[in-house]
């Protein structure tokens, strides 16, 4: 019973839970917990806004997205050229791709409430926890990686003037790639 008890029940520990009673109870208090939530829905706002910017900066036309209002993620829909937006296996290509490129943020499939689909086309960018001088060089190396499924190998400097060539028609702003802007 123990056995199956930790293999399907997912909670804390004890200690843990033991740790934050105490902090709760005898440290902090409810002002305390409640200053503590301000603190931190004030620094994921300031991020999230910077991150955002970025974003636009470097992946205007590559993607598409709402800003949150609150959380640490960015769910972001991959904009991949019209032949590949139906290909279902787009999405493992840019895993791919974003791995050559030397940047990684979670598929947006296996966070599904209806089940993964291979069209899903989603990436989960966390923003709260991220250094914020590493968003624009893996916003960058993004732009790279989804540019790359297109056709157009950027994973390196050579390669930079092909960039543009590969952005969707009728994009307001272009991608951003080592730093230049288009």
């Amino acid at each position: 019973l123990q056995i199956l008890n930790e293999t399907t029940t997912l909670q804390p520990s004890g200690v843990s839970q033991g740790l934050i009673s105490r902090l709760l109870n005898d440290a902090w208090g409810m002002d305390g917990w409640n200053a503590h939530l301000r603190q931190l829905r004030a620094s994921y706002a300031q991020r999230r806004d910077l991150f955002v910017q970025m974003v636009d900066r470097h992946l205007a036309g590559l993607v598409e997205y709402t800003v949150p209002a609150a959380g640490m993620f960015l769910w972001m829909k991959i904009r991949f050229a019209p032949a590949a937006d139906a290909d279902p296996s787009a999405m493992s290509r840019l895993l791919e791709a974003m791995k050559k490129c030397g940047v990684m943020m979670a598929p947006g499939m296996p966070f599904s409430s209806t089940g993964p689909s291979p069209s899903d086309h989603y990436l989960r960018a966390a923003f709260a926890l991220v250094d914020v001088g590493m968003f624009e060089p893996a916003l960058i190396r993004l732009a790279q990686a989804i540019v790359a499924i297109r056709g157009v190998s950027v994973c390196d400097s050579q390669n930079e003037a092909k960039v543009q060539l590969a952005l969707p028609t009728g994009s307001t702003k272009a991608a951003s790639v080592n730093g230049a802007s288009r």
